[in-house]
């Protein structure tokens, strides 16, 4: 079946056609188009929408404050929507709920204050980039791109400050599923000359912090049917060490490729790797926009 993905920026909506999916998944309802609302999008820009699989942060504004209700999220699931939480598990963002203030406290003559646009568009955001000493041993340097600290994910400390605090807010709203992005961590991981790991290492950590999310959310849902997608190559999650594969294909639903096509024409589908073709004949959707 051939789907689509809607990105929605602010109020407007941008169609990406979408590779069929070769291998349907054995647990991800059926929807015929995908949404993925930015921050700051209104649940009510959302409500006209059914049959379709939508993709929103936890919350309006990224803090706790801003977090949807069960009943807002309910109102989207009520026309046959399946509603996703994005969630970021391999950067850290200053603005979220697990923010200490102490890792960015100044001293008077080191105010380390930095002024910036982030990639939200939040214009002349100002905060404290300092006190080193006081970072968690799970915190890494920052990515300059995202302005978010790219986190160690094996730590038990991300895990227990972050992620599994992070799957109550979702339970408790009432999702249906978590939308995974490990932005540019894993990646990071594998090439930094100062602290750089094997593929292997970073792959199987990983996997392992997946299925820790797939169990616990399912477990705070009070579902079995709890939803995990995956944005990323699916060749990074191809491994030859069977218990790590057994553990991937036991953790996620679907994987969404990132940039994850080549150049076609018109509705010419580009070459499935290998892979892509493990994880369809496996029940693991794979999915990616076609390039224009």
């Amino acid at each position: 079946m051939k789907r689509s993905l809607f990105l929605v920026i602010g109020a407007f909506f941008l169609f990406l056609p979408i590779f069929p999916s070769h291998g349907e998944s054995a647990h991800l309802p059926d929807a015929e188009d995908w949404v993925m609302a930015t921050r700051d999008t209104e649940i009510s820009d959302l409500k006209g929408l059914s049959d379709k699989l939508i993709i929103i942060d936890y919350s309006l504004d990224g803090t706790d404050s801003g977090q949807f209700t069960s009943s807002e999220i309910k109102a989207l699931q009520d026309s046959d929507n399946i509603v996703l939480a994005w969630i970021s598990v391999g950067e850290a963002e200053i603005f979220r709920f697990y923010w200490d203030a102490e890792w960015e406290i100044a001293t008077e003559s080191a105010p380390c204050y930095e002024t910036y646009d982030d990639r939200y568009n939040r214009k002349g955001l100002t905060w404290r980039n300092c006190n080193e000493g006081k970072r968690p041993d799970w915190m890494g340097p920052e990515d300059t791109e995202t302005h978010g600290y790219h986190v160690r994910f094996w730590s038990e400390n991300w895990w227990k400050i972050a992620m599994k605090p992070y799957l109550d807010r979702v339970a408790e709203s009432g999702f249906d599923g978590v939308y995974l992005d490990p932005q540019n961590s894993i990646s990071y991981w594998m090439t930094n000359t100062e602290e750089k790991y094997s593929r292997e290492y970073v792959t199987g950590e990983f996997v392992d912090l997946l299925l820790k999310i797939s169990k616990y959310g399912s477990r705070v849902s009070d579902s079995n049917d709890f939803i995990v997608l995956i944005e990323g190559d699916p060749q990074f999650f191809y491994q030859k060490n069977r218990k790590t594969q057994g553990k991937i294909l036991g953790a996620v639903e679907g994987i969404v490729r990132e940039n994850g096509c080549s150049k076609v024409s018109g509705m010419e589908e580009r070459k499935t790797t290998k892979a892509e073709k493990y994880f369809w004949s496996k029940g693991i959707m794979v999915v990616g926009a076609e390039c224009e």
